[in-house]
């Protein structure tokens, strides 16, 4: 995993979360598409991932406006130099291979 430690925990949440939520929506979704069909079921379904996107766009941006004045705040670095620490966490040794 190519995440800063610090924010592991998050990232792994957000994935777990994700995948947790797929059975609960495919319950509601076959459950929609019993009782009203599923033209309406699915034009419900994409007309409520719409109304989402809508709806985070100006959270999406802020957050984007954001991210570039801190950037732009920071000094400039050096060629070749890196900001994150080197991973110790994925190194394998020889003796541990079979």
């Amino acid at each position: 995993m190519n995440v800063a430690p610090e924010f592991r925990g998050r990232v792994l949440s957000t994935l777990f979360l994700q995948r947790g939520m797929v059975p609960l929506g495919t319950m509601i979704a076959g459950v929609a598409t019993t009782v009203v069909g599923p033209r309406v079921a699915m034009g419900a379904m994409a007309a409520s991932m719409l109304v989402l996107a809508v709806l985070a766009v100006p959270y999406v941006l802020s957050t984007l406006r954001g991210m570039r004045t801190e950037r732009a705040s920071q000094p400039e670095a050096k060629a070749g130099s890196s900001t994150r620490p080197p991973r110790t966490d994925a190194v394998v040794s020889s003796s541990r291979r079979g």
